[in-house]
């Protein structure tokens, strides 16, 4: 029964050894390079974020669905007609209202839609064939398809 005895002595007495080293090392002040500053909590948060792998893939399916139509290409009938519209809005005095109807090309697929447009006719600048309103507005004239006068004041 001695011996027992004398184990259990010793393992109280490394316990509290152990006890007394591991205070130690939880007081000690955590070890680091002093060439680089603490990486801030909120960063460190980040690195364990939601990971999206497919992120975008939503983005692309409804590129995908939206929807554009082609240019029509207009008859020489109606380049006729927007002719003789434009000739007579450049002959006016003042600065008539107008509703230009033009196509928009899409900048990620084929194809495009048709925007309708009212303001001020200010001109047109031969030199870049585009079409002026007010508020900024310029149309190419190769994409216009309609061009109506308004008699009434349209609301801007």
């Amino acid at each position: 029964m001695g011996r027992k005895y004398v184990k259990m002595i010793d393992t109280r007495l490394m316990a509290e050894a152990g006890k007394q080293s591991y205070e130690k090392f939880m007081k000690a002040d955590r070890p680091g390079l002093r060439s680089h500053n603490r990486m801030p909590q909120i960063n460190r948060a980040a690195q364990f974020a939601p990971f999206a792998a497919l992120s975008g893939l939503e983005d692309a399916f409804q590129e995908e669905e939206r929807d554009t139509e082609e240019e029509k290409m207009l008859s020489d009938e109606v380049w006729s007609e927007l002719n003789y519209t434009l000739q007579a809005l450049l002959s006016e005095d003042g600065q008539p209202m107008v509703k230009v109807t033009y196509f928009q090309p899409d900048v990620a697929k084929d194809g495009g839609i048709y925007k309708e447009v009212s303001g001020k006719f200010l001109g047109v600048d031969r030199f870049n064939r585009e079409l002026s309103l007010s508020g900024g507005v310029y149309i190419y004239l190769d994409r216009i398809s309609a061009i109506k006068k308004v008699e009434k004041s349209i609301d801007l």
